[in-house]
Order: structure tokens, then sequence, then C-alpha cells
């Protein structure tokens, strides 16, 4: 039970520092193409930010669950990788078919890929959620600074004219 929860704990904070790295890549592209990001056409660069953010995380949840897989063949669970990789998907999505169980000395292993599986989509959640929020907070902000500046524009173009129409002796 020892050496499970050993390996489990490894595995898991293995698969939170993967996702926090990607996480990470994702906030220093979000700062490099924040400018272009917050201009319009807003919809399109959303959803195409959004598409490029689920794949990045998704690249961390296919990283995590091979690794439980590999972790599987290594110990001599499965005897081949296709197994090993579907019962790491199955069990690090929560599904659990129970199609394939572990040996009982083994099977504490599933419900801590499982538990890792919780923490990893929950925190993808979590970060997709915040990161939507901070784009349209964002783009949000860009669009009112552009209209302020613009009725500012508007004020000054009167201002100059009734300034005139009064130089001229019209406006009185």
């Amino acid at each position: 039970m020892i050496q499970q929860l050993f390996i489990g704990g490894v595995l898991i904070t293995l698969s939170i520092a993967v996702q926090a790295l990607l996480i990470g890549l994702i906030e220093r592209l979000f700062v490099r193409f924040h400018p272009w990001l917050i201009k319009p056409p807003r919809i399109a660069k959303m959803v195409l930010t959004l598409i490029g953010v689920v794949l990045i995380i998704m690249v961390g949840v296919s990283l995590s669950t091979w690794a439980w897989a590999l972790v599987f063949l290594a110990l001599g669970i499965f005897d081949s990788l296709e197994p090993a990789v579907y019962f790491a998907t199955v069990s690090f999505t929560t599904l659990g078919f129970g199609d394939i169980v572990l040996h009982p000395d083994w099977r504490l292993l599933s419900s801590l890929a499982a538990a890792n599986g919780l923490i990893i989509f929950g925190l993808s959640t979590a970060f997709m959620m915040e990161f939507i929020f901070e784009l349209r907070q964002a783009q949000r902000a860009y669009l009112s600074k552009r209209q302020k500046a613009k009725q500012k524009r508007l004020i000054k173009k009167q201002v100059k004219k009734q300034v005139r129409k009064m130089g001229t002796g019209k406006g009185r």
C-alpha cells in the first residue's frame, strides 16, 4: 500500500507540474499576443484562442495519462501498451467502466489515477474560465477606451467648430 501511495503521489505531482508548466506557457502567450487579442474582431479571436488553450491543456492531460500507462507497464500490471493506455485513460477521466480492473495488489493506483484526473480537470477548467474572463475583460476595456477617445475627438472637433464660428462673427 505504501508503495502504491508513493508511486501515485509522484505521478500526481508530476502531472500537476506538467499542467502548471503548460498553464504558464499559455499565460506567456496571452501576454505576448495581448495587444492583438483585444482588438476586433473579438469573437473570431476568442474562438481561435479557446481552441488553442484547450489543445494545450489536452496535451497536459494526454501526457499525464501516458505517464500513468507507462508506469502500469513498468510495474508489469499490463502486458501491452493498449490496455495500459486504455485503463489509464478510463481511470484518469474517472469513467471507471470496470471492464478492466487491477489486481488487488495494485488497485489503489486506479483510485489515485482517478483523483489525479479530478485534480487536473478541475485545475484546467478553473484556468480556462479565468482565461476567458481575463480576455473578455481586456477586450471590453479596449473597446471602452476606444469609445472614450472617439468621444473626446468629437468634442474637440465641435469646440473647434464653435470657436471658428465665434471668430468669424457667425456664432453671435
